[in-house]
């Protein structure tokens, strides 16, 4: 290294340089691709089903929230019309 001229020795580390860049650069990309496949698994997987199993809740709930309804409503008329029927009862 020492018989070497300054060109030679800049041209050398420039090259050595360069390859690291490259080795740098190349697992970077394979780290990108891998990391890559294993998001889309993540939401193909447990992501889709997580959204599947949530839109069954809603569905479930929708039903319940409904027939709770339907019930409540029902006795709901049913005390209004006794009302009016009382109010009726004393204006006569």
């Amino acid at each position: 290294m020492k018989n070497l001229k300054i060109g030679k020795k800049l041209s050398i580390c420039f090259i050595v340089l360069l390859m690291f860049t490259i080795f740098a650069n190349g697992s970077a990309m394979y780290n990108l691709r891998k990391s890559r496949k294993l998001s889309h698994d993540l939401f193909e997987g447990p992501y889709q089903l997580t959204n599947q199993a949530m839109g069954i809740r809603r569905y479930i709930v929708s039903i319940l929230r409904r027939l709770n309804g339907a019930f409540v409503d029902k006795e709901h008329v049913e005390i209004l019309m006794l009302r009016i029927q009382l109010l009726e009862l004393l204006m006569i």
